[in-house]
């Protein structure tokens, strides 16, 4: 699979089948390119625990205050994402320019993480809700946790919904209508692609947002 289509068809998974476990060969393959991702100075500022079992169940109730996560119940790993410090120079660097690189390097972690569970034919699912208290005192750590990342298969019933991401909006001044156009008329040519796609699969992956509160990217 290569990366384009991981982006297009890669989803959080809210139905996993509670009798696949991943055996630990795949989850280290999937931790390994959690490793390799970049960092600030190449700090890699956190720590990865692998939850299975009884574990997995404690780290999914963690999960499930006040309604929420319920599908978490049934996934049979987890992936606990804590913060660690940074090494020397990102801390310098961190200090001298007021910024916290630790949120970003996390972030690109785990980006790399999911989509290697994806090629691996893996589901995920990255959460935030979780009784942080809680999964410190269950992996005896006084670490900051800032992400849990559901990990399993996803059920056989499972479809793909539609997939949804606000389309760029060019900043840049002196940008000309033509780009704009040919910017345009790519995304078109991009989802009648994935709109094939659709047709010979079954599986709705993607579909454009009404062009509302867009991202923006701006070129100096």
């Amino acid at each position: 699979m290569d990366y384009k289509k991981m982006t297009e068809t890669r989803q959080s998974c809210r139905a996993f089948d509670p009798v696949r476990t991943p055996d630990r060969a795949v989850l280290t393959q999937v931790l390994e390119a959690a490793r390799l991702a970049p960092s600030a100075c190449n700090s890699q500022p956190y720590h990865f625990y692998v939850a299975v079992d009884g574990t997995a169940r404690a780290v999914g109730a963690a999960t499930q205050s006040l309604g929420m996560n319920k599908f978490a119940g049934d996934c049979p790993a987890f992936i606990v994402v804590a913060e660690q410090p940074y090494n020397r120079s990102a801390a310098v660097g961190a200090k001298l320019k007021d910024q916290d690189y630790r949120a970003a390097d996390i972030g690109l972690a785990v980006s790399q993480l999911v989509y290697r569970a994806h090629e691996l034919g893996l589901s995920t699912c990255i959460l935030g809700w979780f009784d942080e208290k809680t999964l410190q005192a269950l992996l005896n750590t006084n670490a900051r946790v800032r992400l849990i990342i559901a990990i399993g298969y996803a059920r056989a019933t499972m479809r793909c919904a539609p997939k949804y991401a606000n389309p760029w909006k060019i900043l840049s001044p002196g940008c000309d209508s033509s780009f704009r156009e040919e910017k345009e008329d790519t995304h078109g040519e991009a989802l009648h692609r994935v709109r094939s796609m659709q047709g010979l699969t079954g599986r709705a992956c993607m579909e454009p947002l009404p062009r509302i509160r867009p991202g923006g990217v701006r070129f100096a």
